[in-house]
């Protein structure tokens, strides 16, 4: 619709848009009917692949990685996820639409940051370390030297790691978050002791591990939104055929 103050038309007429650029001026442009915008065979096969799996996985691991986020995250963080499950996915699709991955699919997550106001690679100066075998997964924390490994934020005297698996089967569409883990350090600590996280890790499924800091002065946590360092810090892809006997009491992500 278009109104007209006397002066100039402003709105839509049919297929056309006037837009006022300037106290002289106003503009016509031609505006698409109804249509007329046609998808190519590879923009609908992106559109289709972004709806039915891209997004949902997306959402599916920012739900079950939100306890380590907090609301605190930057603007951008979930069009970045979108788009680095959106490269992963479009790179393993098959002539046959089957998506087919291998162990390494997922790294591009690895590094995954929530915050970039506040990485989690500039507080926690090690990287845990993932390896599997046959249907077992660890995730190994070195020994950390308080002083050297940890970047203490400013005010806080107490820090806790929180790590977090989360598994995934999307050929069958279902999910899995066994119980977060903890570790619970003090400033004036010196070296701890290795650590180790061992999980069921079924054939045809995928592991991410996530990590968040939450600094503490006293009993008061002081993480925030412009410092919460959290992210993804590990991924792997187990290849092989399923056994659904091992996917019993996984939930279903109605992809």
């Amino acid at each position: 619709m278009a109104l007209y103050d006397g002066k100039n038309i402003k709105g839509s007429i049919g297929k056309l848009s006037f837009r006022k650029r300037d106290k002289k001026t106003t503009t016509i442009q031609s505006n698409p009917g109804k249509g007329t915008m046609k998808q190519t065979p590879a923009t609908k096969k992106s559109a289709s692949l972004f709806g039915s799996v891209v997004s949902p996985l997306a959402k599916h691991i920012r739900h079950n990685l939100q306890h380590l986020v907090n609301g605190f995250y930057d603007i951008k963080m979930v069009n970045r996820m979108n788009s680095d499950i959106a490269i992963i996915i479009n790179q393993h699709l098959q002539e046959d639409r089957q998506i087919v991955f291998n162990q390494d699919s997922f790294n591009r997550l690895n590094g995954f940051e929530f915050n970039t106001k506040s990485l989690l690679i500039d507080s926690l100066l090690i990287s845990p370390k993932l390896s599997f075998e046959n249907s077992q997964v660890q995730l190994t924390f070195p020994a950390l030297k308080v002083a050297k490994d940890l970047k203490f934020r400013v005010g806080s005297n107490k820090v806790m790691l929180q790590i977090q698996p989360v598994f995934f089967c999307l050929a069958k569409g279902l999910w899995l978050k066994p119980t977060m883990q903890t570790i619970c350090l003090e400033k004036g600590q010196a070296i701890t002791a290795i650590q180790n996280f061992n999980y069921s890790f079924p054939k045809g499924t995928t592991c991410l591990f996530g990590i968040g800091l939450v600094f503490f002065n006293g009993s008061i946590a002081i993480n925030d939104k412009i410092f919460n360092p959290a992210g993804i810090c590990a991924s792997a892809y187990n290849e092989g055929t399923i056994d659904e006997t091992e996917l019993t009491g996984w939930f279903k992500m109605g992809l």
